[in-house]
């Protein structure tokens, strides 16, 4: 469910970026939101012990992926965006 929640918040968050129509951009939105609300407790409950570093990790990432997000629109677009998020999700997926 862990790897289902992740991959279909990389494929909602890539959508959501490409999408021209308001109302697929809205649903996409709220499949995205759903998603990483879904995965986070399942990613906490499988740190255990490290749930507090795991919370960081996590929180970093977001952080980061802000700042990221910035410069690959900055680069290449929100296409590229799209790509890149829908990329790193089946990265993450191989770990």
């Amino acid at each position: 469910m862990r790897d289902v929640s992740l991959l279909a918040a990389g494929i909602s968050g890539a959508a959501s970026y490409v999408t021209s129509d308001m109302l697929a951009l809205g649903l996409t939105i709220l499949a995205n939101g759903f998603a990483l609300f879904l995965f986070f407790p399942l990613y906490l409950g499988l740190a255990g012990a490290r749930a507090t570093e795991a919370m960081a990790i996590y929180l970093f990432g977001f952080a980061f992926g802000g700042v990221a997000g910035a410069l690959i629109v900055s680069l290449g677009g929100y296409y590229l965006l799209a790509a890149t998020i829908l990329v790193t999700a089946f990265v993450a997926l191989l770990r």
